[in-house]
């Protein structure tokens, strides 16, 4: 009776057993803690085998400068606003993540601006300029060489190159702040202006009204400070013109004329930059 007894038990416990279920097996690259990926990614150009920062990656063979597709682009906060160098972005991770040696990479500028090379990050290379670059003015640039986790990669004859220019000088933007009670104005352009200039075309109306006794003061190379009259706090709509023929430092550029209105209860109306060829709403 007690091996019977038993034999039930046993045959009641398989009976009741579930299999566990299976877990798929992701075949997604791994990431670090910033979510870099920690292999090569494939864009087709290369096979992905090793981790981004192997002294030898394992791929069949190394990509041209051309199949890594560079992308050529002005570094700017703003696309109005004067560039402080180029970027080159690839379509795959190029550099190891710790890598920091460009010295055999090579890109041409023509006009030619001084400036450094260095690696932003495993995809982008990036060339700050050490002097400022005119306004309205045409740039070509060229890859030439370029050292990789590959090794060194020569573009021959027919380097990648694009050609750039740089933003016509403008106003682009304004906004409204109170500071210590008082309401500052803050225009935005692609240069620094020259102040004498805005005291001659800026004209400010607050409710219809025109502001008078505003004082201007230049605070960087694109910002321009308008403290209002305390009388204008009280102001639902503020509107802003500058008229064409402000001029920048250091150049012959004239912006051409913007406005903008500033509801103060409702956020701020589109901006209208004229004679760049049209009317640009932005």
């Amino acid at each position: 009776m007690h091996r019977s007894l038993l034999f039930s038990l046993a045959i009641l416990a398989v009976g009741c057993s579930k299999s566990e279920p299976e877990v798929p097996i992701s075949n997604a690259p791994e990431v670090d803690q910033d979510g870099v990926p920690l292999v090569a990614p494939d864009a087709g150009v290369v096979t992905a085998a090793e981790t981004v920062d192997s002294e030898r990656p394992g791929e069949a063979k190394a990509p041209t400068i051309a199949q890594l597709q560079p992308q050529f682009a002005w570094s700017q906060s703003h696309p109005f606003a004067r560039p402080s160098g180029i970027k080159i972005m690839f379509s795959e991770a190029i550099f190891g993540r710790r890598s920091r040696d460009v010295d055999q990479t090579l890109i041409t500028v023509e006009p030619q601006v001084k400036g450094k090379l260095q690696i932003a990050n495993p995809y982008t290379l990036q060339y700050n300029f050490h002097d400022k670059v005119p306004m309205s003015t045409s740039f070509t640039v060229s890859l030439r060489a370029l050292k990789t986790r590959w090794g060194l990669l020569e573009a021959g004859d027919k380097p990648p190159t694009a050609a750039l220019k740089t933003p016509h000088f403008v106003i682009f933007d304004s906004s409204l702040m109170t500071i210590r009670n008082r309401l500052v104005l803050k225009l935005y352009a692609s240069a620094r202006v020259k102040s004498d200039d805005i005291k001659k075309y800026l004209r400010i109306t607050a409710d219809g009204l025109a502001a008078q006794n505003w004082k201007t003061i230049t605070t960087n190379s694109h910002e321009v400070h308008i403290i209002l009259p305390q009388l204008y706090n009280l102001a639902n709509v503020i509107a802003v013109d500058v008229d064409a023929g402000v001029g920048m430092i250091g150049g012959e550029d004239k912006a051409p004329a913007y406005s903008q209105v500033h509801n103060r209860q409702h956020g701020k109306k589109p901006v209208r930059i004229e004679g760049l060829g049209a009317v640009v709403d932005v």
